[in-house]
């Protein structure tokens, strides 16, 4: 099985975890195209039925987003 970063950027990611001072890496490989695309990611979101504020979180900025400020009910 392959892996999305190269060895550097996976000894940067431990290092960074052991000290605790986290890093974003933007994975420049096309291998995640074949993993999922914006249309299968969106047609999987859209499942009304099997998200919900236990299973489904949204962060940004590092802030939890509460659940009822970005879904609504799919009854």
């Amino acid at each position: 099985m392959s892996n999305f970063f190269s060895d550097n950027e996976i000894n940067l990611l431990k290092k960074a975890k052991e000290k605790k001072n986290y890093i974003h890496l933007k994975n420049k490989s096309d291998k995640n195209r074949d993993v999922m695309n914006v249309k299968d990611l969106n047609n999987l979101l859209s499942m009304h039925n099997i998200w919900d504020q236990n299973n489904f979180n949204m962060v940004i900025d590092k802030k939890p987003i509460n659940y009822n400020k970005f879904s609504t009910q799919g009854n």
